[in-house]
């Protein structure tokens, strides 16, 4: 019996401990599921915030871009203002080519003048000449007379033509000399802007080679994603193909427990035959199966082997990247000291081209080491290349995609544990994590170095390109060269051919002429010398080229080489992993308590993250709350400036509103008066300039006619001094022939000599008179000039009174006009006063008035029932809010929790979306507002006409009497039937209302949990809200309408004294109500905006990475 009890109690003890353990399995599989979703939702922001990680990196990348190619603001700076003063210049040469066409008419009209003057002078010439021959015939040596006369007008000619020649020969050496200061100031334009864009490309480099610095720093170390999700496919095919190994043993084995079980069963029946026949069939399986296990376990050796000698690969390569990534520091250092010590070579002499030349070496250097360096880790992508078409050819079953979205690292890990949980070999997995994460880093590094790679090799095409244009550039200026020599070249032979044709006086000037053609003979052969060398620069600069592609060429060759025993040592290394594996038997305990380990810390992970969630959601409810407030803050000024409206218009009903606006009327009188006075001094000023303008044209006739007698004793001056020089020439002519008496030859001497000294006593006269008149003629123009700049003061002082002017005259036209439409307006009031006073004095009125009171009274009992109905239907509405209340609190929970569950990305779209909401409820709020105002300016103007006031004028005929009475009596029906009408869409709301709350009262609690059912509820809510607050304010109004109109008519009945002013002034007062409405609404909408940009810039700035704007600024300084 005891031994029963034991028996029964441990039996007990064990079915409460396996209740127990069943009980905690089941909560450890809960917490797993649980946490495996929890994973999951990590697993997709995780995958969101790389996408947008990746999206950002394009971004900086654009924005690196942008920053290589823009350009300083100094530059554009100088750019705008070289614009401004071109666009002046064009202005000034505008005016300067109209004053010169001006000119130029001018002078041609005096050539022509002068050429009739010349001809008259000709023709009185050749009758002194006729008139001395004559003489000279009377006396004794007639026939020598005639000879030297006639020798004298051959030499004369030939003396003009010379003139001629020499004056054409002038003016061309005159245009050769601009040609060459011209060709001069173009070659400096060329040399700066060479030197400018020198400047900027060395600017450029410097950027880049920054920026180069910078992303090697940063990237450093760690592994691009698509290396990173390679590696994952890899490894999960790795772990496809153990879980296949693993199968296959596990039938293997259930294989051999079916043929034990089948050879006792054939033991214990004994029909050998049927033994043997299964046997072979069981055989039969277990050679294929064996089969499959051997091609299985050969492809995981391959795949050891390979990650074996991939870290053994990795090791040497991290050591021979470390090395020449210091010789490349080294090396850009070097490079920066020796563009230091150019730029300050290149400050004391600009001229220096080897410095250049050294410069150019030292950086085309440095681009052959760092594609020497970075074009090393090709061979080891080659190599994965390789090993992912191997394993595509022996594994069909899995189709791996050969362009892979870019993932990180950690989530290789994590599909590593989920396969290793689902597949229970923790023991073996951890080993190939291990080798997975030394891939990953190696496949990082390698990706690294191809993306650098590819950098360089997009600068070095970049590179070429520059030289391409380069050579471009430097043919033009070639081809411009070219053509300058060629005119030369023509302007040189014409010079030639002018010099053999001049006679062999005119050669000692000409030779004096000729230096400054050999001058622009040496400053051509300098060009050409200057054209030689950048010929030759470039030249070298190609031969450079050709041995930086022979050195890409052999490098890459040698790097193909290294790859070849990089594959043979990630195979060598691969064998090593398997006898790894072979020699490891771990056990699976500690293998579970460290996968536990690692979901209990993500578990923590991801609990402080939803706090975080939690309080970001905190802060966005607080902000709406804060925006809500803003909304009511806004509804509290809307009804206090209509309360404000209000009150104006109790102040404007007064008396004393009457005498202001009369004061105004004088006010605005008198400056109509100081107006016009101030237009009548200005049109005298007007006329006093006019008078200036004609003085000023006859003093422009005068000048030219001073003008003209200057040039016409110029000519005289220039006829005397020839005279002079051919009476010179007659007498040593003379002197030279005549073989007379001395008696004789004296005599004439004597003649002449008196002759010669009176033309001299003549020319010194004239030069004395030239002189004065020069000395006068530059005191006039001092005059003239100061006149014309107060000419000129005075005009443009003219033209700003014009102006001022013109915009007094509008405004005084205004101001007219602003009178003949009040005077209209008092006249037709005056009448309409007259009008309704002989109405009062008639009998009907008082029954009309009468019979319109009751019906008002009877419009305001209809409507006060109205209201009742109204107010009954608004109280089921609250009713039916409440419940709506309930429902939107229980959608903002949901939509918090769904905006806490997609992450940053989706709080911040939402945010977006609530500001887009507010700034749209403000506008709208804003404009109803401005509807308002507007609406109740248009009541008081059709009001205003109708509530004139009476006065006593008893002289009015009775015709006119009548048509007003109709007129009155129309105007009191078209405002019945507008309240009629007002009353009547008033019920069509309240019947609306009313059936919209009994249909909310029949509806089922049921179908309230559905969204599209909840949603539709709030929308008719909200329009019900809005229908019944329009009504009430409608009644408001109405009721509003009807005190007015009662008080009115008995204030018509009372007060006498009112004028029709009291209506114009309204109209004043509401136009600016308006005006100030619609200006409060602008301002309103700008601080709006402000509001809106600011957001946008703060995005930007929370998108664009702080280390991103420092980068900016360093590179600015430099």
């Amino acid at each position: 019996m005891k031994q029963l009890t034991i028996i029964t109690n441990k039996q007990d003890a064990m079915k409460n401990n396996l209740q127990h353990a069943e009980k905690m399995n089941s909560l450890i599989k809960d917490q797993l599921k649980t946490s495996e979703e929890r994973c999951k939702q990590l697993e997709k922001d995780i995958a969101a915030m790389v996408q947008h990680n990746l999206s950002s990196q394009l971004i900086e990348a654009e924005l690196r871009d942008q920053l290589v190619e823009s350009f300083p603001y100094s530059e554009v700076i100088q750019i705008k203002n070289k614009l401004a003063n071109t666009e002046k210049l064009v202005i000034e040469l505008k005016a300067d080519k109209l004053k010169l066409q001006e000119n130029i008419e001018s002078a041609e009209k005096q050539i022509l003048a002068w050429e009739h003057i010349r001809h008259y002078h000709d023709f009185q010439h050749d009758a002194l000449q006729r008139q001395v021959l004559e003489l000279s015939a009377a006396s004794e040596d007639k026939a020598t007379i005639s000879r030297l006369s006639r020798e004298l007008m051959r030499v004369q000619e030939s003396e003009m033509c010379l003139s001629n020649e020499l004056s054409k020969i002038k003016e061309k050496q005159i245009q050769m000399d601009l040609c060459k200061e011209n060709y001069e100031a173009h070659i400096q334009n060329l040399e700066g802007q060479f030197n400018l864009a020198t400047q900027q490309y060395m600017a450029k480099t410097r950027n880049l080679i920054y920026i180069i610095q910078e992303l090697h720093q940063r990237y450093l170390g760690s592994l691009p994603l698509s290396t990173a999700e390679c590696l994952s496919k890899l490894l999960l095919h790795s772990q496809f193909e153990n879980q296949h190994t693993q199968e296959m043993i596990n039938r293997n084995f259930n294989t051999e427990k079916i043929l034990n079980l089948i050879k006792s069963k054939l033991n214990l029946n004994g029909n050998q035959n049927l033994k043997k026949i299964e046997g072979l069939k069981l055989h039969m399986r277990l050679e294929v199966l064996e089969s499959q296990l051997e091609q299985k376990q050969g492809q995981l050796e391959r795949h050891e082997d390979l990650v074996a000698s991939l870290q053994q690969e990795f090791v040497t390569q991290d050591q021979i990247w470390e090395k020449k990534q210091l010789l490349w520091e080294q090396l850009m250092l070097d490079l920066f000291k020796r563009e230091v010590a150019n730029e300050v070579s290149k400050s004391k002499d600009p001229q220096n081209d080897d410095t250049d030349m050294s410069n150019n070496v030292a950086e085309l250097q440095v681009v052959q080491v760092k594609e020497t360096v970075e074009s090393i880790p090709l061979i080891v992508m080659e190599a994965i290349a390789n090993v992912d078409d191997t394993k595509r050819t022996d594994s069909p079953q899995i189709n791996i995609p050969e362009e892979l979205p870019k993932k990180h690292v950690n989530l290789v890990t994590e599909n590593i544990n989920r396969e290793l949980k689902n597949n229970d070999a923790p023991s073996k997995m951890s080993v190939i994590i291990d080798d997975s994460k030394e891939i990953a880093d190696l496949k990082e590094q390698l990706n690294q170095a191809k993306t650098a790679m590819n950098d360089q090799l997009v600068k070095f095409t970049d590179s070429e390109k520059e030289i391409t244009e380069m050579k471009k550039a430097l043919s033009v200026l070639n081809e411009q060269l070219i053509d300058k020599e060629q005119k030369l070249s023509m302007k040189e032979k014409e010079y030639i051919e002018l010099k053999n044709s001049l006679p062999e006086k005119l050669q000692e000037k000409v030779q004096s002429e000729t230096t400054e053609i050999l001058a622009l003979k040496a400053t051509v052969t300098s060009l050409q010398n200057i054209v030689n060398q950048k010929e030759e620069t470039i030249g070298r600069y190609q031969a450079l080229l050709k041995e930086c592609r022979e050195e890409h060429s052999n490098t890459v060759l040698s790097l193909q080489q290294e790859l070849a025993n990089l594959q043979e040592s990630l195979d060598n290394k691969e064998q090593t992993l398997i006898k790894m594996k072979n020699e490891e038997a771990p056990e699976k305990g500690p293998a579970i308590k460290l996968i536990l380990e690692k979901y209990l810390t993500r578990f923590h992970h991801l609990e402080d993250e939803l706090a975080q969630l939690k309080d970001q959601n905190a802060q966005l409810n607080s902000e709406l709350n804060g925006s809500r407030e803003q909304t009511e803050k806004w509804a509290h000024t809307a009804e206090e400036r209509l309360k404000s409206l209000q009150e104006m218009k109790q102040k404007l009903d007064k008396k004393s509103d009457c005498d202001e606006t009369n004061i105004e009327m004088e006010e605005k009188l008198n400056e109509i008066d100081r107006l016009s006075q101030i237009i009548s001094q200005l049109r005298t000023r007007l006329e006093t300039k006019e008078n200036l303008s004609g003085s000023r044209e006859r003093l422009r006739s005068e000048l030219e006619r001073c003008k003209k007698r200057l040039e016409l004793t110029e000519t005289q001056l220039s006829d005397s001094k020839i005279e002079i020089q051919r009476l010179h020439q007659q007498l040593t002519i003379r002197t030279r022939n005549t073989p007379k008496p001395e008696s004789i030859s004296s005599a004439r001497e004597e003649t002449l000599q008196k002759r010669i000294r009176l033309l001299e006593e003549q020319i010194n006269e004239l030069q004395e008179k030239e002189e004065k008149e020069r000395t006068f003629r530059k005191n006039r123009c001092n005059e003239e000039f100061e006149k014309w700049e107060l000419r000129k003061r005075w005009q443009s002082s003219n033209d700003k009174l014009r102006s001022q002017l013109q915009e007094k005259s509008s405004q005084v036209e205004a101001l007219r006009a602003s009178t003949d439409r009040l005077k209209d307006t008092i006249i037709r009031l005056e009448r309409e006063r007259n009008s309704l006073e002989s109405r009062l004095k008639s009998a009907k009125g008082t029954v009309v008035t009468q019979s319109l009171v009751d019906e008002l009274e009877k419009d305001r009992v209809r409507l006060k029932e109205e209201l009742k109905a109204v107010k009954k239907s608004s109280e089921l509405v609250t009713n039916s809010s409440s419940l709506s209340h309930v429902v939107e609190a229980q959608e903002r929970r949901i939509a918090a929790l769904r905006l806490s569950l997609k992450g940053d990305s989706a709080l911040a779209d939402e945010i977006e979306r609530l500001q887009e909401c507010k700034i749209r409820l403000q506008k709208s709020n804003l404009r109803l507002e401005a509807e308002n105002l507007e609406l109740k300016l248009k009541l008081e103007k059709d009001r205003s006409p109708d509530f004139s006031p009476q006065s006593s004028v008893d002289l009015v005929p009775e015709q006119d009497v009548c048509g007003k009475e109709l007129s009155f009596k129309n105007l009191k029906k078209k405002r019945r039937e507008d309240l009629e009408k007002a009353v009547l869409v008033l019920k069509q709301v309240v019947e609306k209302l009313q059936a919209e709350n009994k249909r909310l009262h029949n509806m089922k609690v049921d179908s309230i949990h559905n969204k599209g059912y909840v949603e539709n509820l709030q929308i008719e809510l909200q329009r019900c809200q809005e229908n019944y607050l329009d009504s009430v304010e409608r009644i408001a109004n109405l009721e509003q309408d009807l005190k007015e109109a009662k008080s009115k008519l008995t204030y018509q009945q009372e007060d006498v004294s009112s004028d029709c002013e009291l209506v114009s002034v309204k109209a004043q007062l509401a136009q600016k109500c308006q005006l100030l409405s619609k200006i409060k609404v602008m301002l309103e909408m700008a601080v709006v905006r402000e509001k809106a940009l600011k957001e946008q810039v703060l995005d930007l700035q929370k998108l664009v990475p702080p280390e991103m704007l420092k980068g900016t600024y360093h590179i600015h300084d430099r």
